[in-house]
């Protein structure tokens, strides 16, 4: 269970773990619906952003959660399909990073970049 921010929602990607999300505030209902478009997750139904820190979206009643939980757990096609994606996407994501990989393909860029810049050499 999750409140969406950034972090942990990279973090199960990462992991390949389902979701389930409960935002509150900030970008963190952007972060919910990237992980419904995605299918890696499931929301408790929260549906108020709160404007600060200061918490004063309804309380979100029990069933909501059960249902929640129930449905990441559960056999059900929409569950086994999350579990899916969730795999699927930290494969993808676990490929970026490994030789080759874009995202490290990427950080060298940056990291040459720097260096050409500090020492005046051409990357």
């Amino acid at each position: 269970m999750t409140h969406c921010g950034w972090n942990l929602v990279l973090e199960a990607v990462a992991a390949g773990v389902p979701l389930i999300t409960w935002p509150l505030y900030g970008e963190q209902f952007y972060n919910e619906k990237l992980v419904e478009l995605l299918g890696i997750g499931v929301g408790v139904g929260a549906d108020v952003w709160n404007p600060s820190f200061e918490i004063t979206s309804p309380i979100i009643e029990k069933q909501g959660i059960v249902d929640a939980i129930e449905l990441l757990v559960g056999r059900s096609a929409i569950a086994e399909r999350m579990r899916h994606n969730s795999k699927e996407l930290a494969m993808k994501a676990k490929k970026t990073v490994e030789e080759g990989g874009v995202s490290l393909n990427s950080f060298n860029a940056l990291v040459d970049e720097l260096k050409a810049v500090k020492f005046g050499a051409k990357p």
